[in-house]
């Protein structure tokens, strides 16, 4: 309802850190920055099982941002931006990938290893986020033993390979 352009997803990263942190879970906000004074509206969450010591690392990748769509229609649920539609389904793939976050970290007694949460600004518009990600490199340095153990959320498995290649497989 409430989609934002490429580099402007200030609203939506700050819902998504704020229940992120309400939850207790690690957030690293500020990430995907245009230039090296403006502040980016990426952010990337850790959470940490505590089954048992593991340095298996996973990744889950939700693009933010909308697209400069006048959304028509009479649904309770259209954009309230006038000119600004989740037309991709992005606001989906954050729904997913944060609420996948919450269950993890309320069932991380049950499991081992680390979960990246990559919440990624400007997917439509270039230089894209991801570009912007990979500059700034990774929030920790934790191995990733299986770079193909990342996923896009929405994506199919051609996709999913792309977002921690660009980590240099370093994980948090």
């Amino acid at each position: 309802m409430h989609p934002e352009l490429s580099f402007q997803e200030h609203g939506t990263v700050a819902f998504v850190a704020d229940v992120l942190k309400a939850e207790g879970i690690e957030v690293r906000e500020g990430v995907g920055r245009l230039t090296p004074e403006a502040k980016g509206t990426g952010l990337i969450a850790v959470v940490r099982g505590e089954a048992a010591p593991s340095d298996r690392c996973f990744a889950l990748r939700a693009d933010l941002d909308a697209l400069p769509i006048t959304e028509v229609g009479k649904d309770t649920y259209r954009s309230t931006n006038t000119g600004v539609m989740h037309a991709c389904g992005h606001d989906a793939h954050t729904a997913m990938v944060l609420g996948a976050g919450l269950l993890l970290h309320r069932m991380r007694k049950e499991w081992s290893g680390t979960v990246m949460l990559v919440f990624q600004p400007g997917e439509e518009k270039e230089p894209g986020g991801a570009s912007l990600l990979v500059k700034e490199g990774p929030p920790r340095s934790r191995t990733i033993r299986d770079p193909g153990a990342t996923r896009h959320a929405g994506a199919s498995d051609r996709q999913t390979r792309f977002p921690f290649r660009c980590f240099h497989g370093r994980c948090g």
